[in-house]
């Protein structure tokens, strides 16, 4: 039973991660401005290939012929320049977080492949002057989806592991060691059984903290909690979900963690939710089911952060310094909806297509904004 108990957690974990209206009087919502873009050329881009991020004026993409094939097939697009540059092609492709992050001009990436048959999963870096790939070690732990960001020119990541013979699943933040390539725990590790401890299910860092979303049981009730921790990584601060937000820890399993400036974005398999920090409690601000943020792999918000609704095509853009939210105008006809939108610090990709009934999107289009 004990072995059962612990099969059954480290299940709801691996969902929790794999799947990891404004109403204050600080963030107001102004009319729509209008929006200069450009159409990327994707002579060189399949049309279902799929983007990791967006890096200066150029895309890093997954080849979709090949995923078929079970090889994850890296590319980096230069779209001002219509150059298209093989990276490096991964055999035997199992599963990846998919959102890499920027740190000292390399990109980084999880991605797990079959090796003899069982799971292996490397970190990849990609040097983004050279456009060459390595793989940097193997990551030991027993869930497989690795979320990682960026702090003060340091690589972290979440790790968990379990003791099937103590019933218990560890979490820990780990950070890459410049020297040896090797990750370091830098966080106590929280024990988790079925009476006792807490768990971490996904983190991000921002302005030399670590924001760790995790699950804890109080008062008899499990609830998810945010954990803040400071550059020496001491727990400073313990953030509560209002009741809005708080509603995702019955039914629904976190996709995507994102924290800038003050605000928290959580994307569930049922909706999205923007919150903002308020002393000890994190207040909804705006919540949709298909609210969805833009990622940024730089993990540095200078001055702006775009969210989108999917399959809409309505997006904003949130202004970090004055605190307003922007509807930006759309500029094709209203038959385009929205993919999914990519940006760094000078601009933005819109993924859009014209949707069919069966579900199919038809002429998909890449266009590039300026902020």
């Amino acid at each position: 039973m004990m072995k059962k108990s612990l099969l059954l957690l480290l299940i709801v974990v691996f969902l929790l991660i794999l799947s990891s209206c404004f109403n204050d009087d600080r963030t107001s919502v102004l009319p729509v401005e209008p929006m200069e873009t450009f159409q990327i050329n994707v002579e060189h881009i399949g049309e279902r290939d799929s983007f990791m991020s967006l890096i200066n004026k150029s895309i890093i993409g997954v080849d979709y012929d090949a995923r078929l094939r079970n090889e994850y097939s890296i590319y980096r697009y230069y779209f001002e320049t219509n150059e298209r540059v093989d990276i490096g092609v991964i055999q035997n492709f199992s599963m990846t977080y998919g959102r890499p992050v920027v740190s000292n001009d390399f990109l980084y990436l999880f991605v797990a492949a079959y090796e003899n048959n069982i799971i292996v999963n490397n970190l990849y870096s990609i040097n983004l002057k050279t456009n060459e790939m390595e793989i940097l070690f193997t990551n030991d732990n027993s869930i497989t989806v690795t979320p990682v960001s960026t702090m003060s020119g340091n690589l972290y990541f979440l790790g968990t592991n379990t003791n099937v013979e103590e019933n218990t699943i560890y979490s820990h933040i780990s950070k890459l060691d410049d020297e040896t390539k090797q990750p370091l725990s830098v966080i106590n590790k929280y024990k988790y059984d079925p009476n006792i401890g807490d768990i971490f299910v996904n983190f991000a860092a921002y302005n030399d903290e670590l924001y760790v979303l995790t699950m804890v049981k109080e008062n008899n009730e499990t609830i998810y909690v945010v954990d803040i921790y400071d550059i020496s990584y001491n727990l400073t601060k313990r953030l509560y979900l209002d009741e809005t937000l708080g509603d995702i820890q019955t039914d629904q399993r976190i996709t995507k963690f994102y924290v800038v400036d003050g605000y928290v974005f959580i994307r569930t398999t049922g909706q999205g939710l923007l919150g903002k920090i308020d002393d000890t409690k994190i207040v909804s601000v705006l919540v949709d089911p298909g609210l969805d943020m833009a990622f940024n792999a730089f993990n540095n918000f200078e001055e702006n952060c775009i969210f989108y609704v999917m399959r809409t095509n309505i997006h904003y853009v949130l202004n970090l310094k004055n605190n307003t939210l922007v509807e930006k105008e759309w500029v094709y006809d209203d038959t385009r909806v929205i993919s999914y939108i990519l940006s760094d610090n000078e601009g933005y990709i819109i993924h859009n297509y014209i949707p069919e009934k069966s579900g199919l999107m038809l002429s998909p289009e890449i266009v590039y904004a300026e902020w």
